[in-house]
């Protein structure tokens, strides 16, 4: 069984839905040109190897920390 939401509740999740979007449609591109510019180099060059993203969900990643619907990226030095 849902839960129904009332009145009030819906348009606070509305606005909250509607105020995310607004915020990372604007900043997205500049996230991804942030990225692409700074972290990735300066992992590459610290790291001397490419970033290498990992998505478990539910279960654990290569470091063993449990994750949950998350995204981790994999920063542990080669062995």
């Amino acid at each position: 069984m849902i839960p129904q939401a009332n009145h009030d509740e819906l348009a606070r999740q509305n606005f909250v839905k509607s105020f995310r979007n607004y915020l990372f449609g604007k900043m997205r591109n500049d996230l991804k040109l942030v990225y692409q510019e700074t972290v990735k180099p300066q992992f590459e060059k610290e790291n001397q190897r490419p970033l290498k993203i990992v998505m478990k969900f539910g279960g654990k990643c290569s470091n063993n920390h449990l994750i949950s619907g998350t995204v981790a990226a994999n920063v542990l030095p080669k062995k």
